[in-house]
């Protein structure tokens, strides 16, 4: 007989519903506390599967899931629409349902860059930046028209005019 997996965040609840032998009944909750060791801080880290970018993965449902996503849906049920899932302690593989909230995308990106995690690479280190700094100097103190360095330089006339306005190479 094959045995269908359901995920209950309560065993009780899963007992209740689930008594039938063909099911195979797993309580969410305990899942994910036999996939964790305690760390620092009160982490709850994963031991599982990592993704690349160190994030702890889990299968749920038949997919391959941010195990910090599926910790939220057991403690605290459905994602909600448009929202990311936010670690307050800053920790990829932490699956404590006390580190991990309902945030937007624009608080996530404000966190990552007040923790110091934001890549902001300025000036000629940008791997997009298509001059020097020595260009965007030139481009800043020169007194020639701005149509000078387009051609010059092939930039776009918004380019040219970011630069000497101090939207763009402020640091030159």
């Amino acid at each position: 007989m094959k045995q269908k997996v359901l995920f209950e965040t309560e065993t009780r609840n899963a007992e209740r519903v689930y008594s039938a032998s063909h099911y195979k009944v797993v309580c969410l909750r305990e899942l994910i506390k036999s996939r964790m060791e305690h760390g620092p801080k009160g982490c709850w880290n994963w031991t599982g599967a990592l993704s690349t970018g160190g994030y702890a993965r889990m299968s749920f449902k038949g997919k391959n899931s941010q195990a910090h996503r599926v910790a939220f849906f057991a403690w605290n049920g459905k994602i909600p629409a448009g929202l990311n899932i936010l670690h307050d302690c800053d920790n990829r593989r932490c699956v404590n349902p006390m580190h991990i909230f309902a945030g937007t995308q624009k608080r996530n990106v404000q966190d990552c860059v007040k923790r110091g995690r934001w890549p902001s690479k300025s000036g000629a280190a940008n791997g997009r930046a298509a001059i020097t700094e020595a260009i965007a100097r030139e481009i800043k103190t020169s007194p020639r028209n701005g149509r000078y360095f387009v051609r010059k330089y092939k930039l776009t006339d918004a380019t040219v005019s970011k630069i000497r306005t101090g939207r763009t190479w402020r640091h030159v």
